[in-house]
This record gives structure tokens, sequence and C-alpha cells, in this order.
């Protein structure tokens, strides 16, 4: 069984250490593709050795999608079965790490081709997540049996690494293991997303209907969240 972990980063020098760290336990490979962040996230990936991907002539800059792509077909010369792939700010619980092997054999003997995490929205410290609407029920499949011929889609808002065609098969297994998901911690944050959202994928844009085009982006403030405690959480210092 060989593991292949692919990570698109910008601007998550917070983080990145502790994400490699936690794939490096058991990923066989890591394909790194960073941007033109403003703070020392490239530096940092590099002292974990990753393979650093380097974006094709013409290939569009922070175009989510294409870089998605890139890295699924780059994937294919280390002969992956399985891929992990989370977002920069998404980060697995204290000792998850060690137990995603053995959670891909179960799921391999049950068949099943995808694994759903339950993923929790830290909110205002690393302590409490939301919980008020969908927030509770919330899950996310960033290990997933590797397809060559299948591929991400191409669209930059809301990309995902999974392919599509393998997302709508279902069949996932639920892990109990949670991720973690530390971008929207705190309100600075929220608000930054708020703004690039609002600004990228107006009410009415292609993007916007692709992140389920329902109101303003007002709702990701959560100012009147309600929270519930973390009972396994993971504090950076």
């Amino acid at each position: 069984m060989k593991v292949v972990g692919l990570v698109r980063a910008k601007n998550a020098g917070m983080w990145i250490n502790l994400l490699l760290e936690q794939m490096s336990v058991f990923c066989d490979e890591i394909l790194f593709l960073g941007e033109q962040s403003d703070d020392n996230t490239n530096e940092l990936a590099k002292q974990y050795s990753p393979t650093m991907i380097t974006r094709p002539p013409g290939h569009e800059l922070g175009h989510a999608g294409q870089d998605r792509i890139l890295l699924h077909e780059r994937a294919r010369f280390y002969c992956p079965d399985w891929i992990y792939a989370p977002d920069a700010d998404e980060l697995l619980e204290p000792g998850a790490p060690e137990k995603i092997r053995d959670m891909i054999l179960r799921a391999e003997y049950l068949r099943n081709e995808m694994v759903a995490f339950p993923f929790l929205y830290l909110w205002n410290d690393p302590y409490h997540y939301r919980i008020d609407g969908n927030y509770k029920t919330i899950t996310v499949v960033r290990l997933f049996r590797y397809f060559p011929k299948m591929s991400p889609a191409p669209r930059d808002s809301h990309s995902m690494a999974i392919p599509l065609e393998l997302l709508q098969k279902g069949n996932p297994f639920r892990s109990t293991i949670k991720i973690l998901h530390f971008g929207y911690m705190t309100l600075e944050q929220r608000q930054g997303k708020c703004d690039f959202y609002a600004h990228r994928d107006p009410p009415g844009s292609e993007g916007y209907k692709q992140g389920g085009g329902k109101g303003d982006y007002s709702g990701l403030l959560g100012l009147n969240a309600v929270t519930d405690e973390v009972l396994n959480p993971l504090v950076i210092l």
C-alpha cells in the first residue's frame, strides 16, 4: 500500500510544519505546490524534503482547479494506491496520524474507495468548534483511492482534490478520526474569508452557485455561533 500526500499552500506558515510532520507519519511521498506567499510557507515546507512541484508555462498562478489537476497528474509518477490531500489549514487531531494506515486497511477490506472525516471548524480558540446549523455534522473526504484516469474538476471556486466522478460514487468509509480546521478560528480570519469570497464569487456568479448560492457571506462570521468543546484539542505553540 502506497500513500502519496498532495499539498497546495499559500500563507500557511502557521500550520505547514505540523501538517507536513503529520503527513510524514503515513505518507510514502509528499508533493508540495507553493504559491507566492507573504510569509515563509515555502521555505518551511522545504525543511521536510517533499517533492517540490513547479507550474508549467501557461499554468494560471493561484487557480485552485488547475493546481489540483497538476498535483493529481504528477502523483501518477509515484504509483500511489491512496491519496491524502488536505488543505493547508486542516490538521488531524492528536494521535491520529499513527492510525491512518490501519484505517486504510479496514477501508480496503470493506471495499471503500474514500474516507470521510468529521470536520471541526475551530471557533475563537483551539478548544471549541462550531456546531450550529450544518456545522455539527460536516464531513469531508481528504483520503481516497487513486485512479489515474479520473481527475479533479477544473473549477477555481470551491475546488476539491478528489475527482467528482469518484466522489459521486459514494460509499465512503466513515472515520471517527477528526480533522481540525484552523482557517476560520479567529474573527480576523473569518472576516478575511468573507471579504475574499464576496470579491471573487459575488451573488449570481458561477463560483457563488458552486458554493451553494445562499445569501451573502456574512454567515461565515458566525457572530452568534454556538460552540462545543473539542475533546482532543491540538494546540499550536
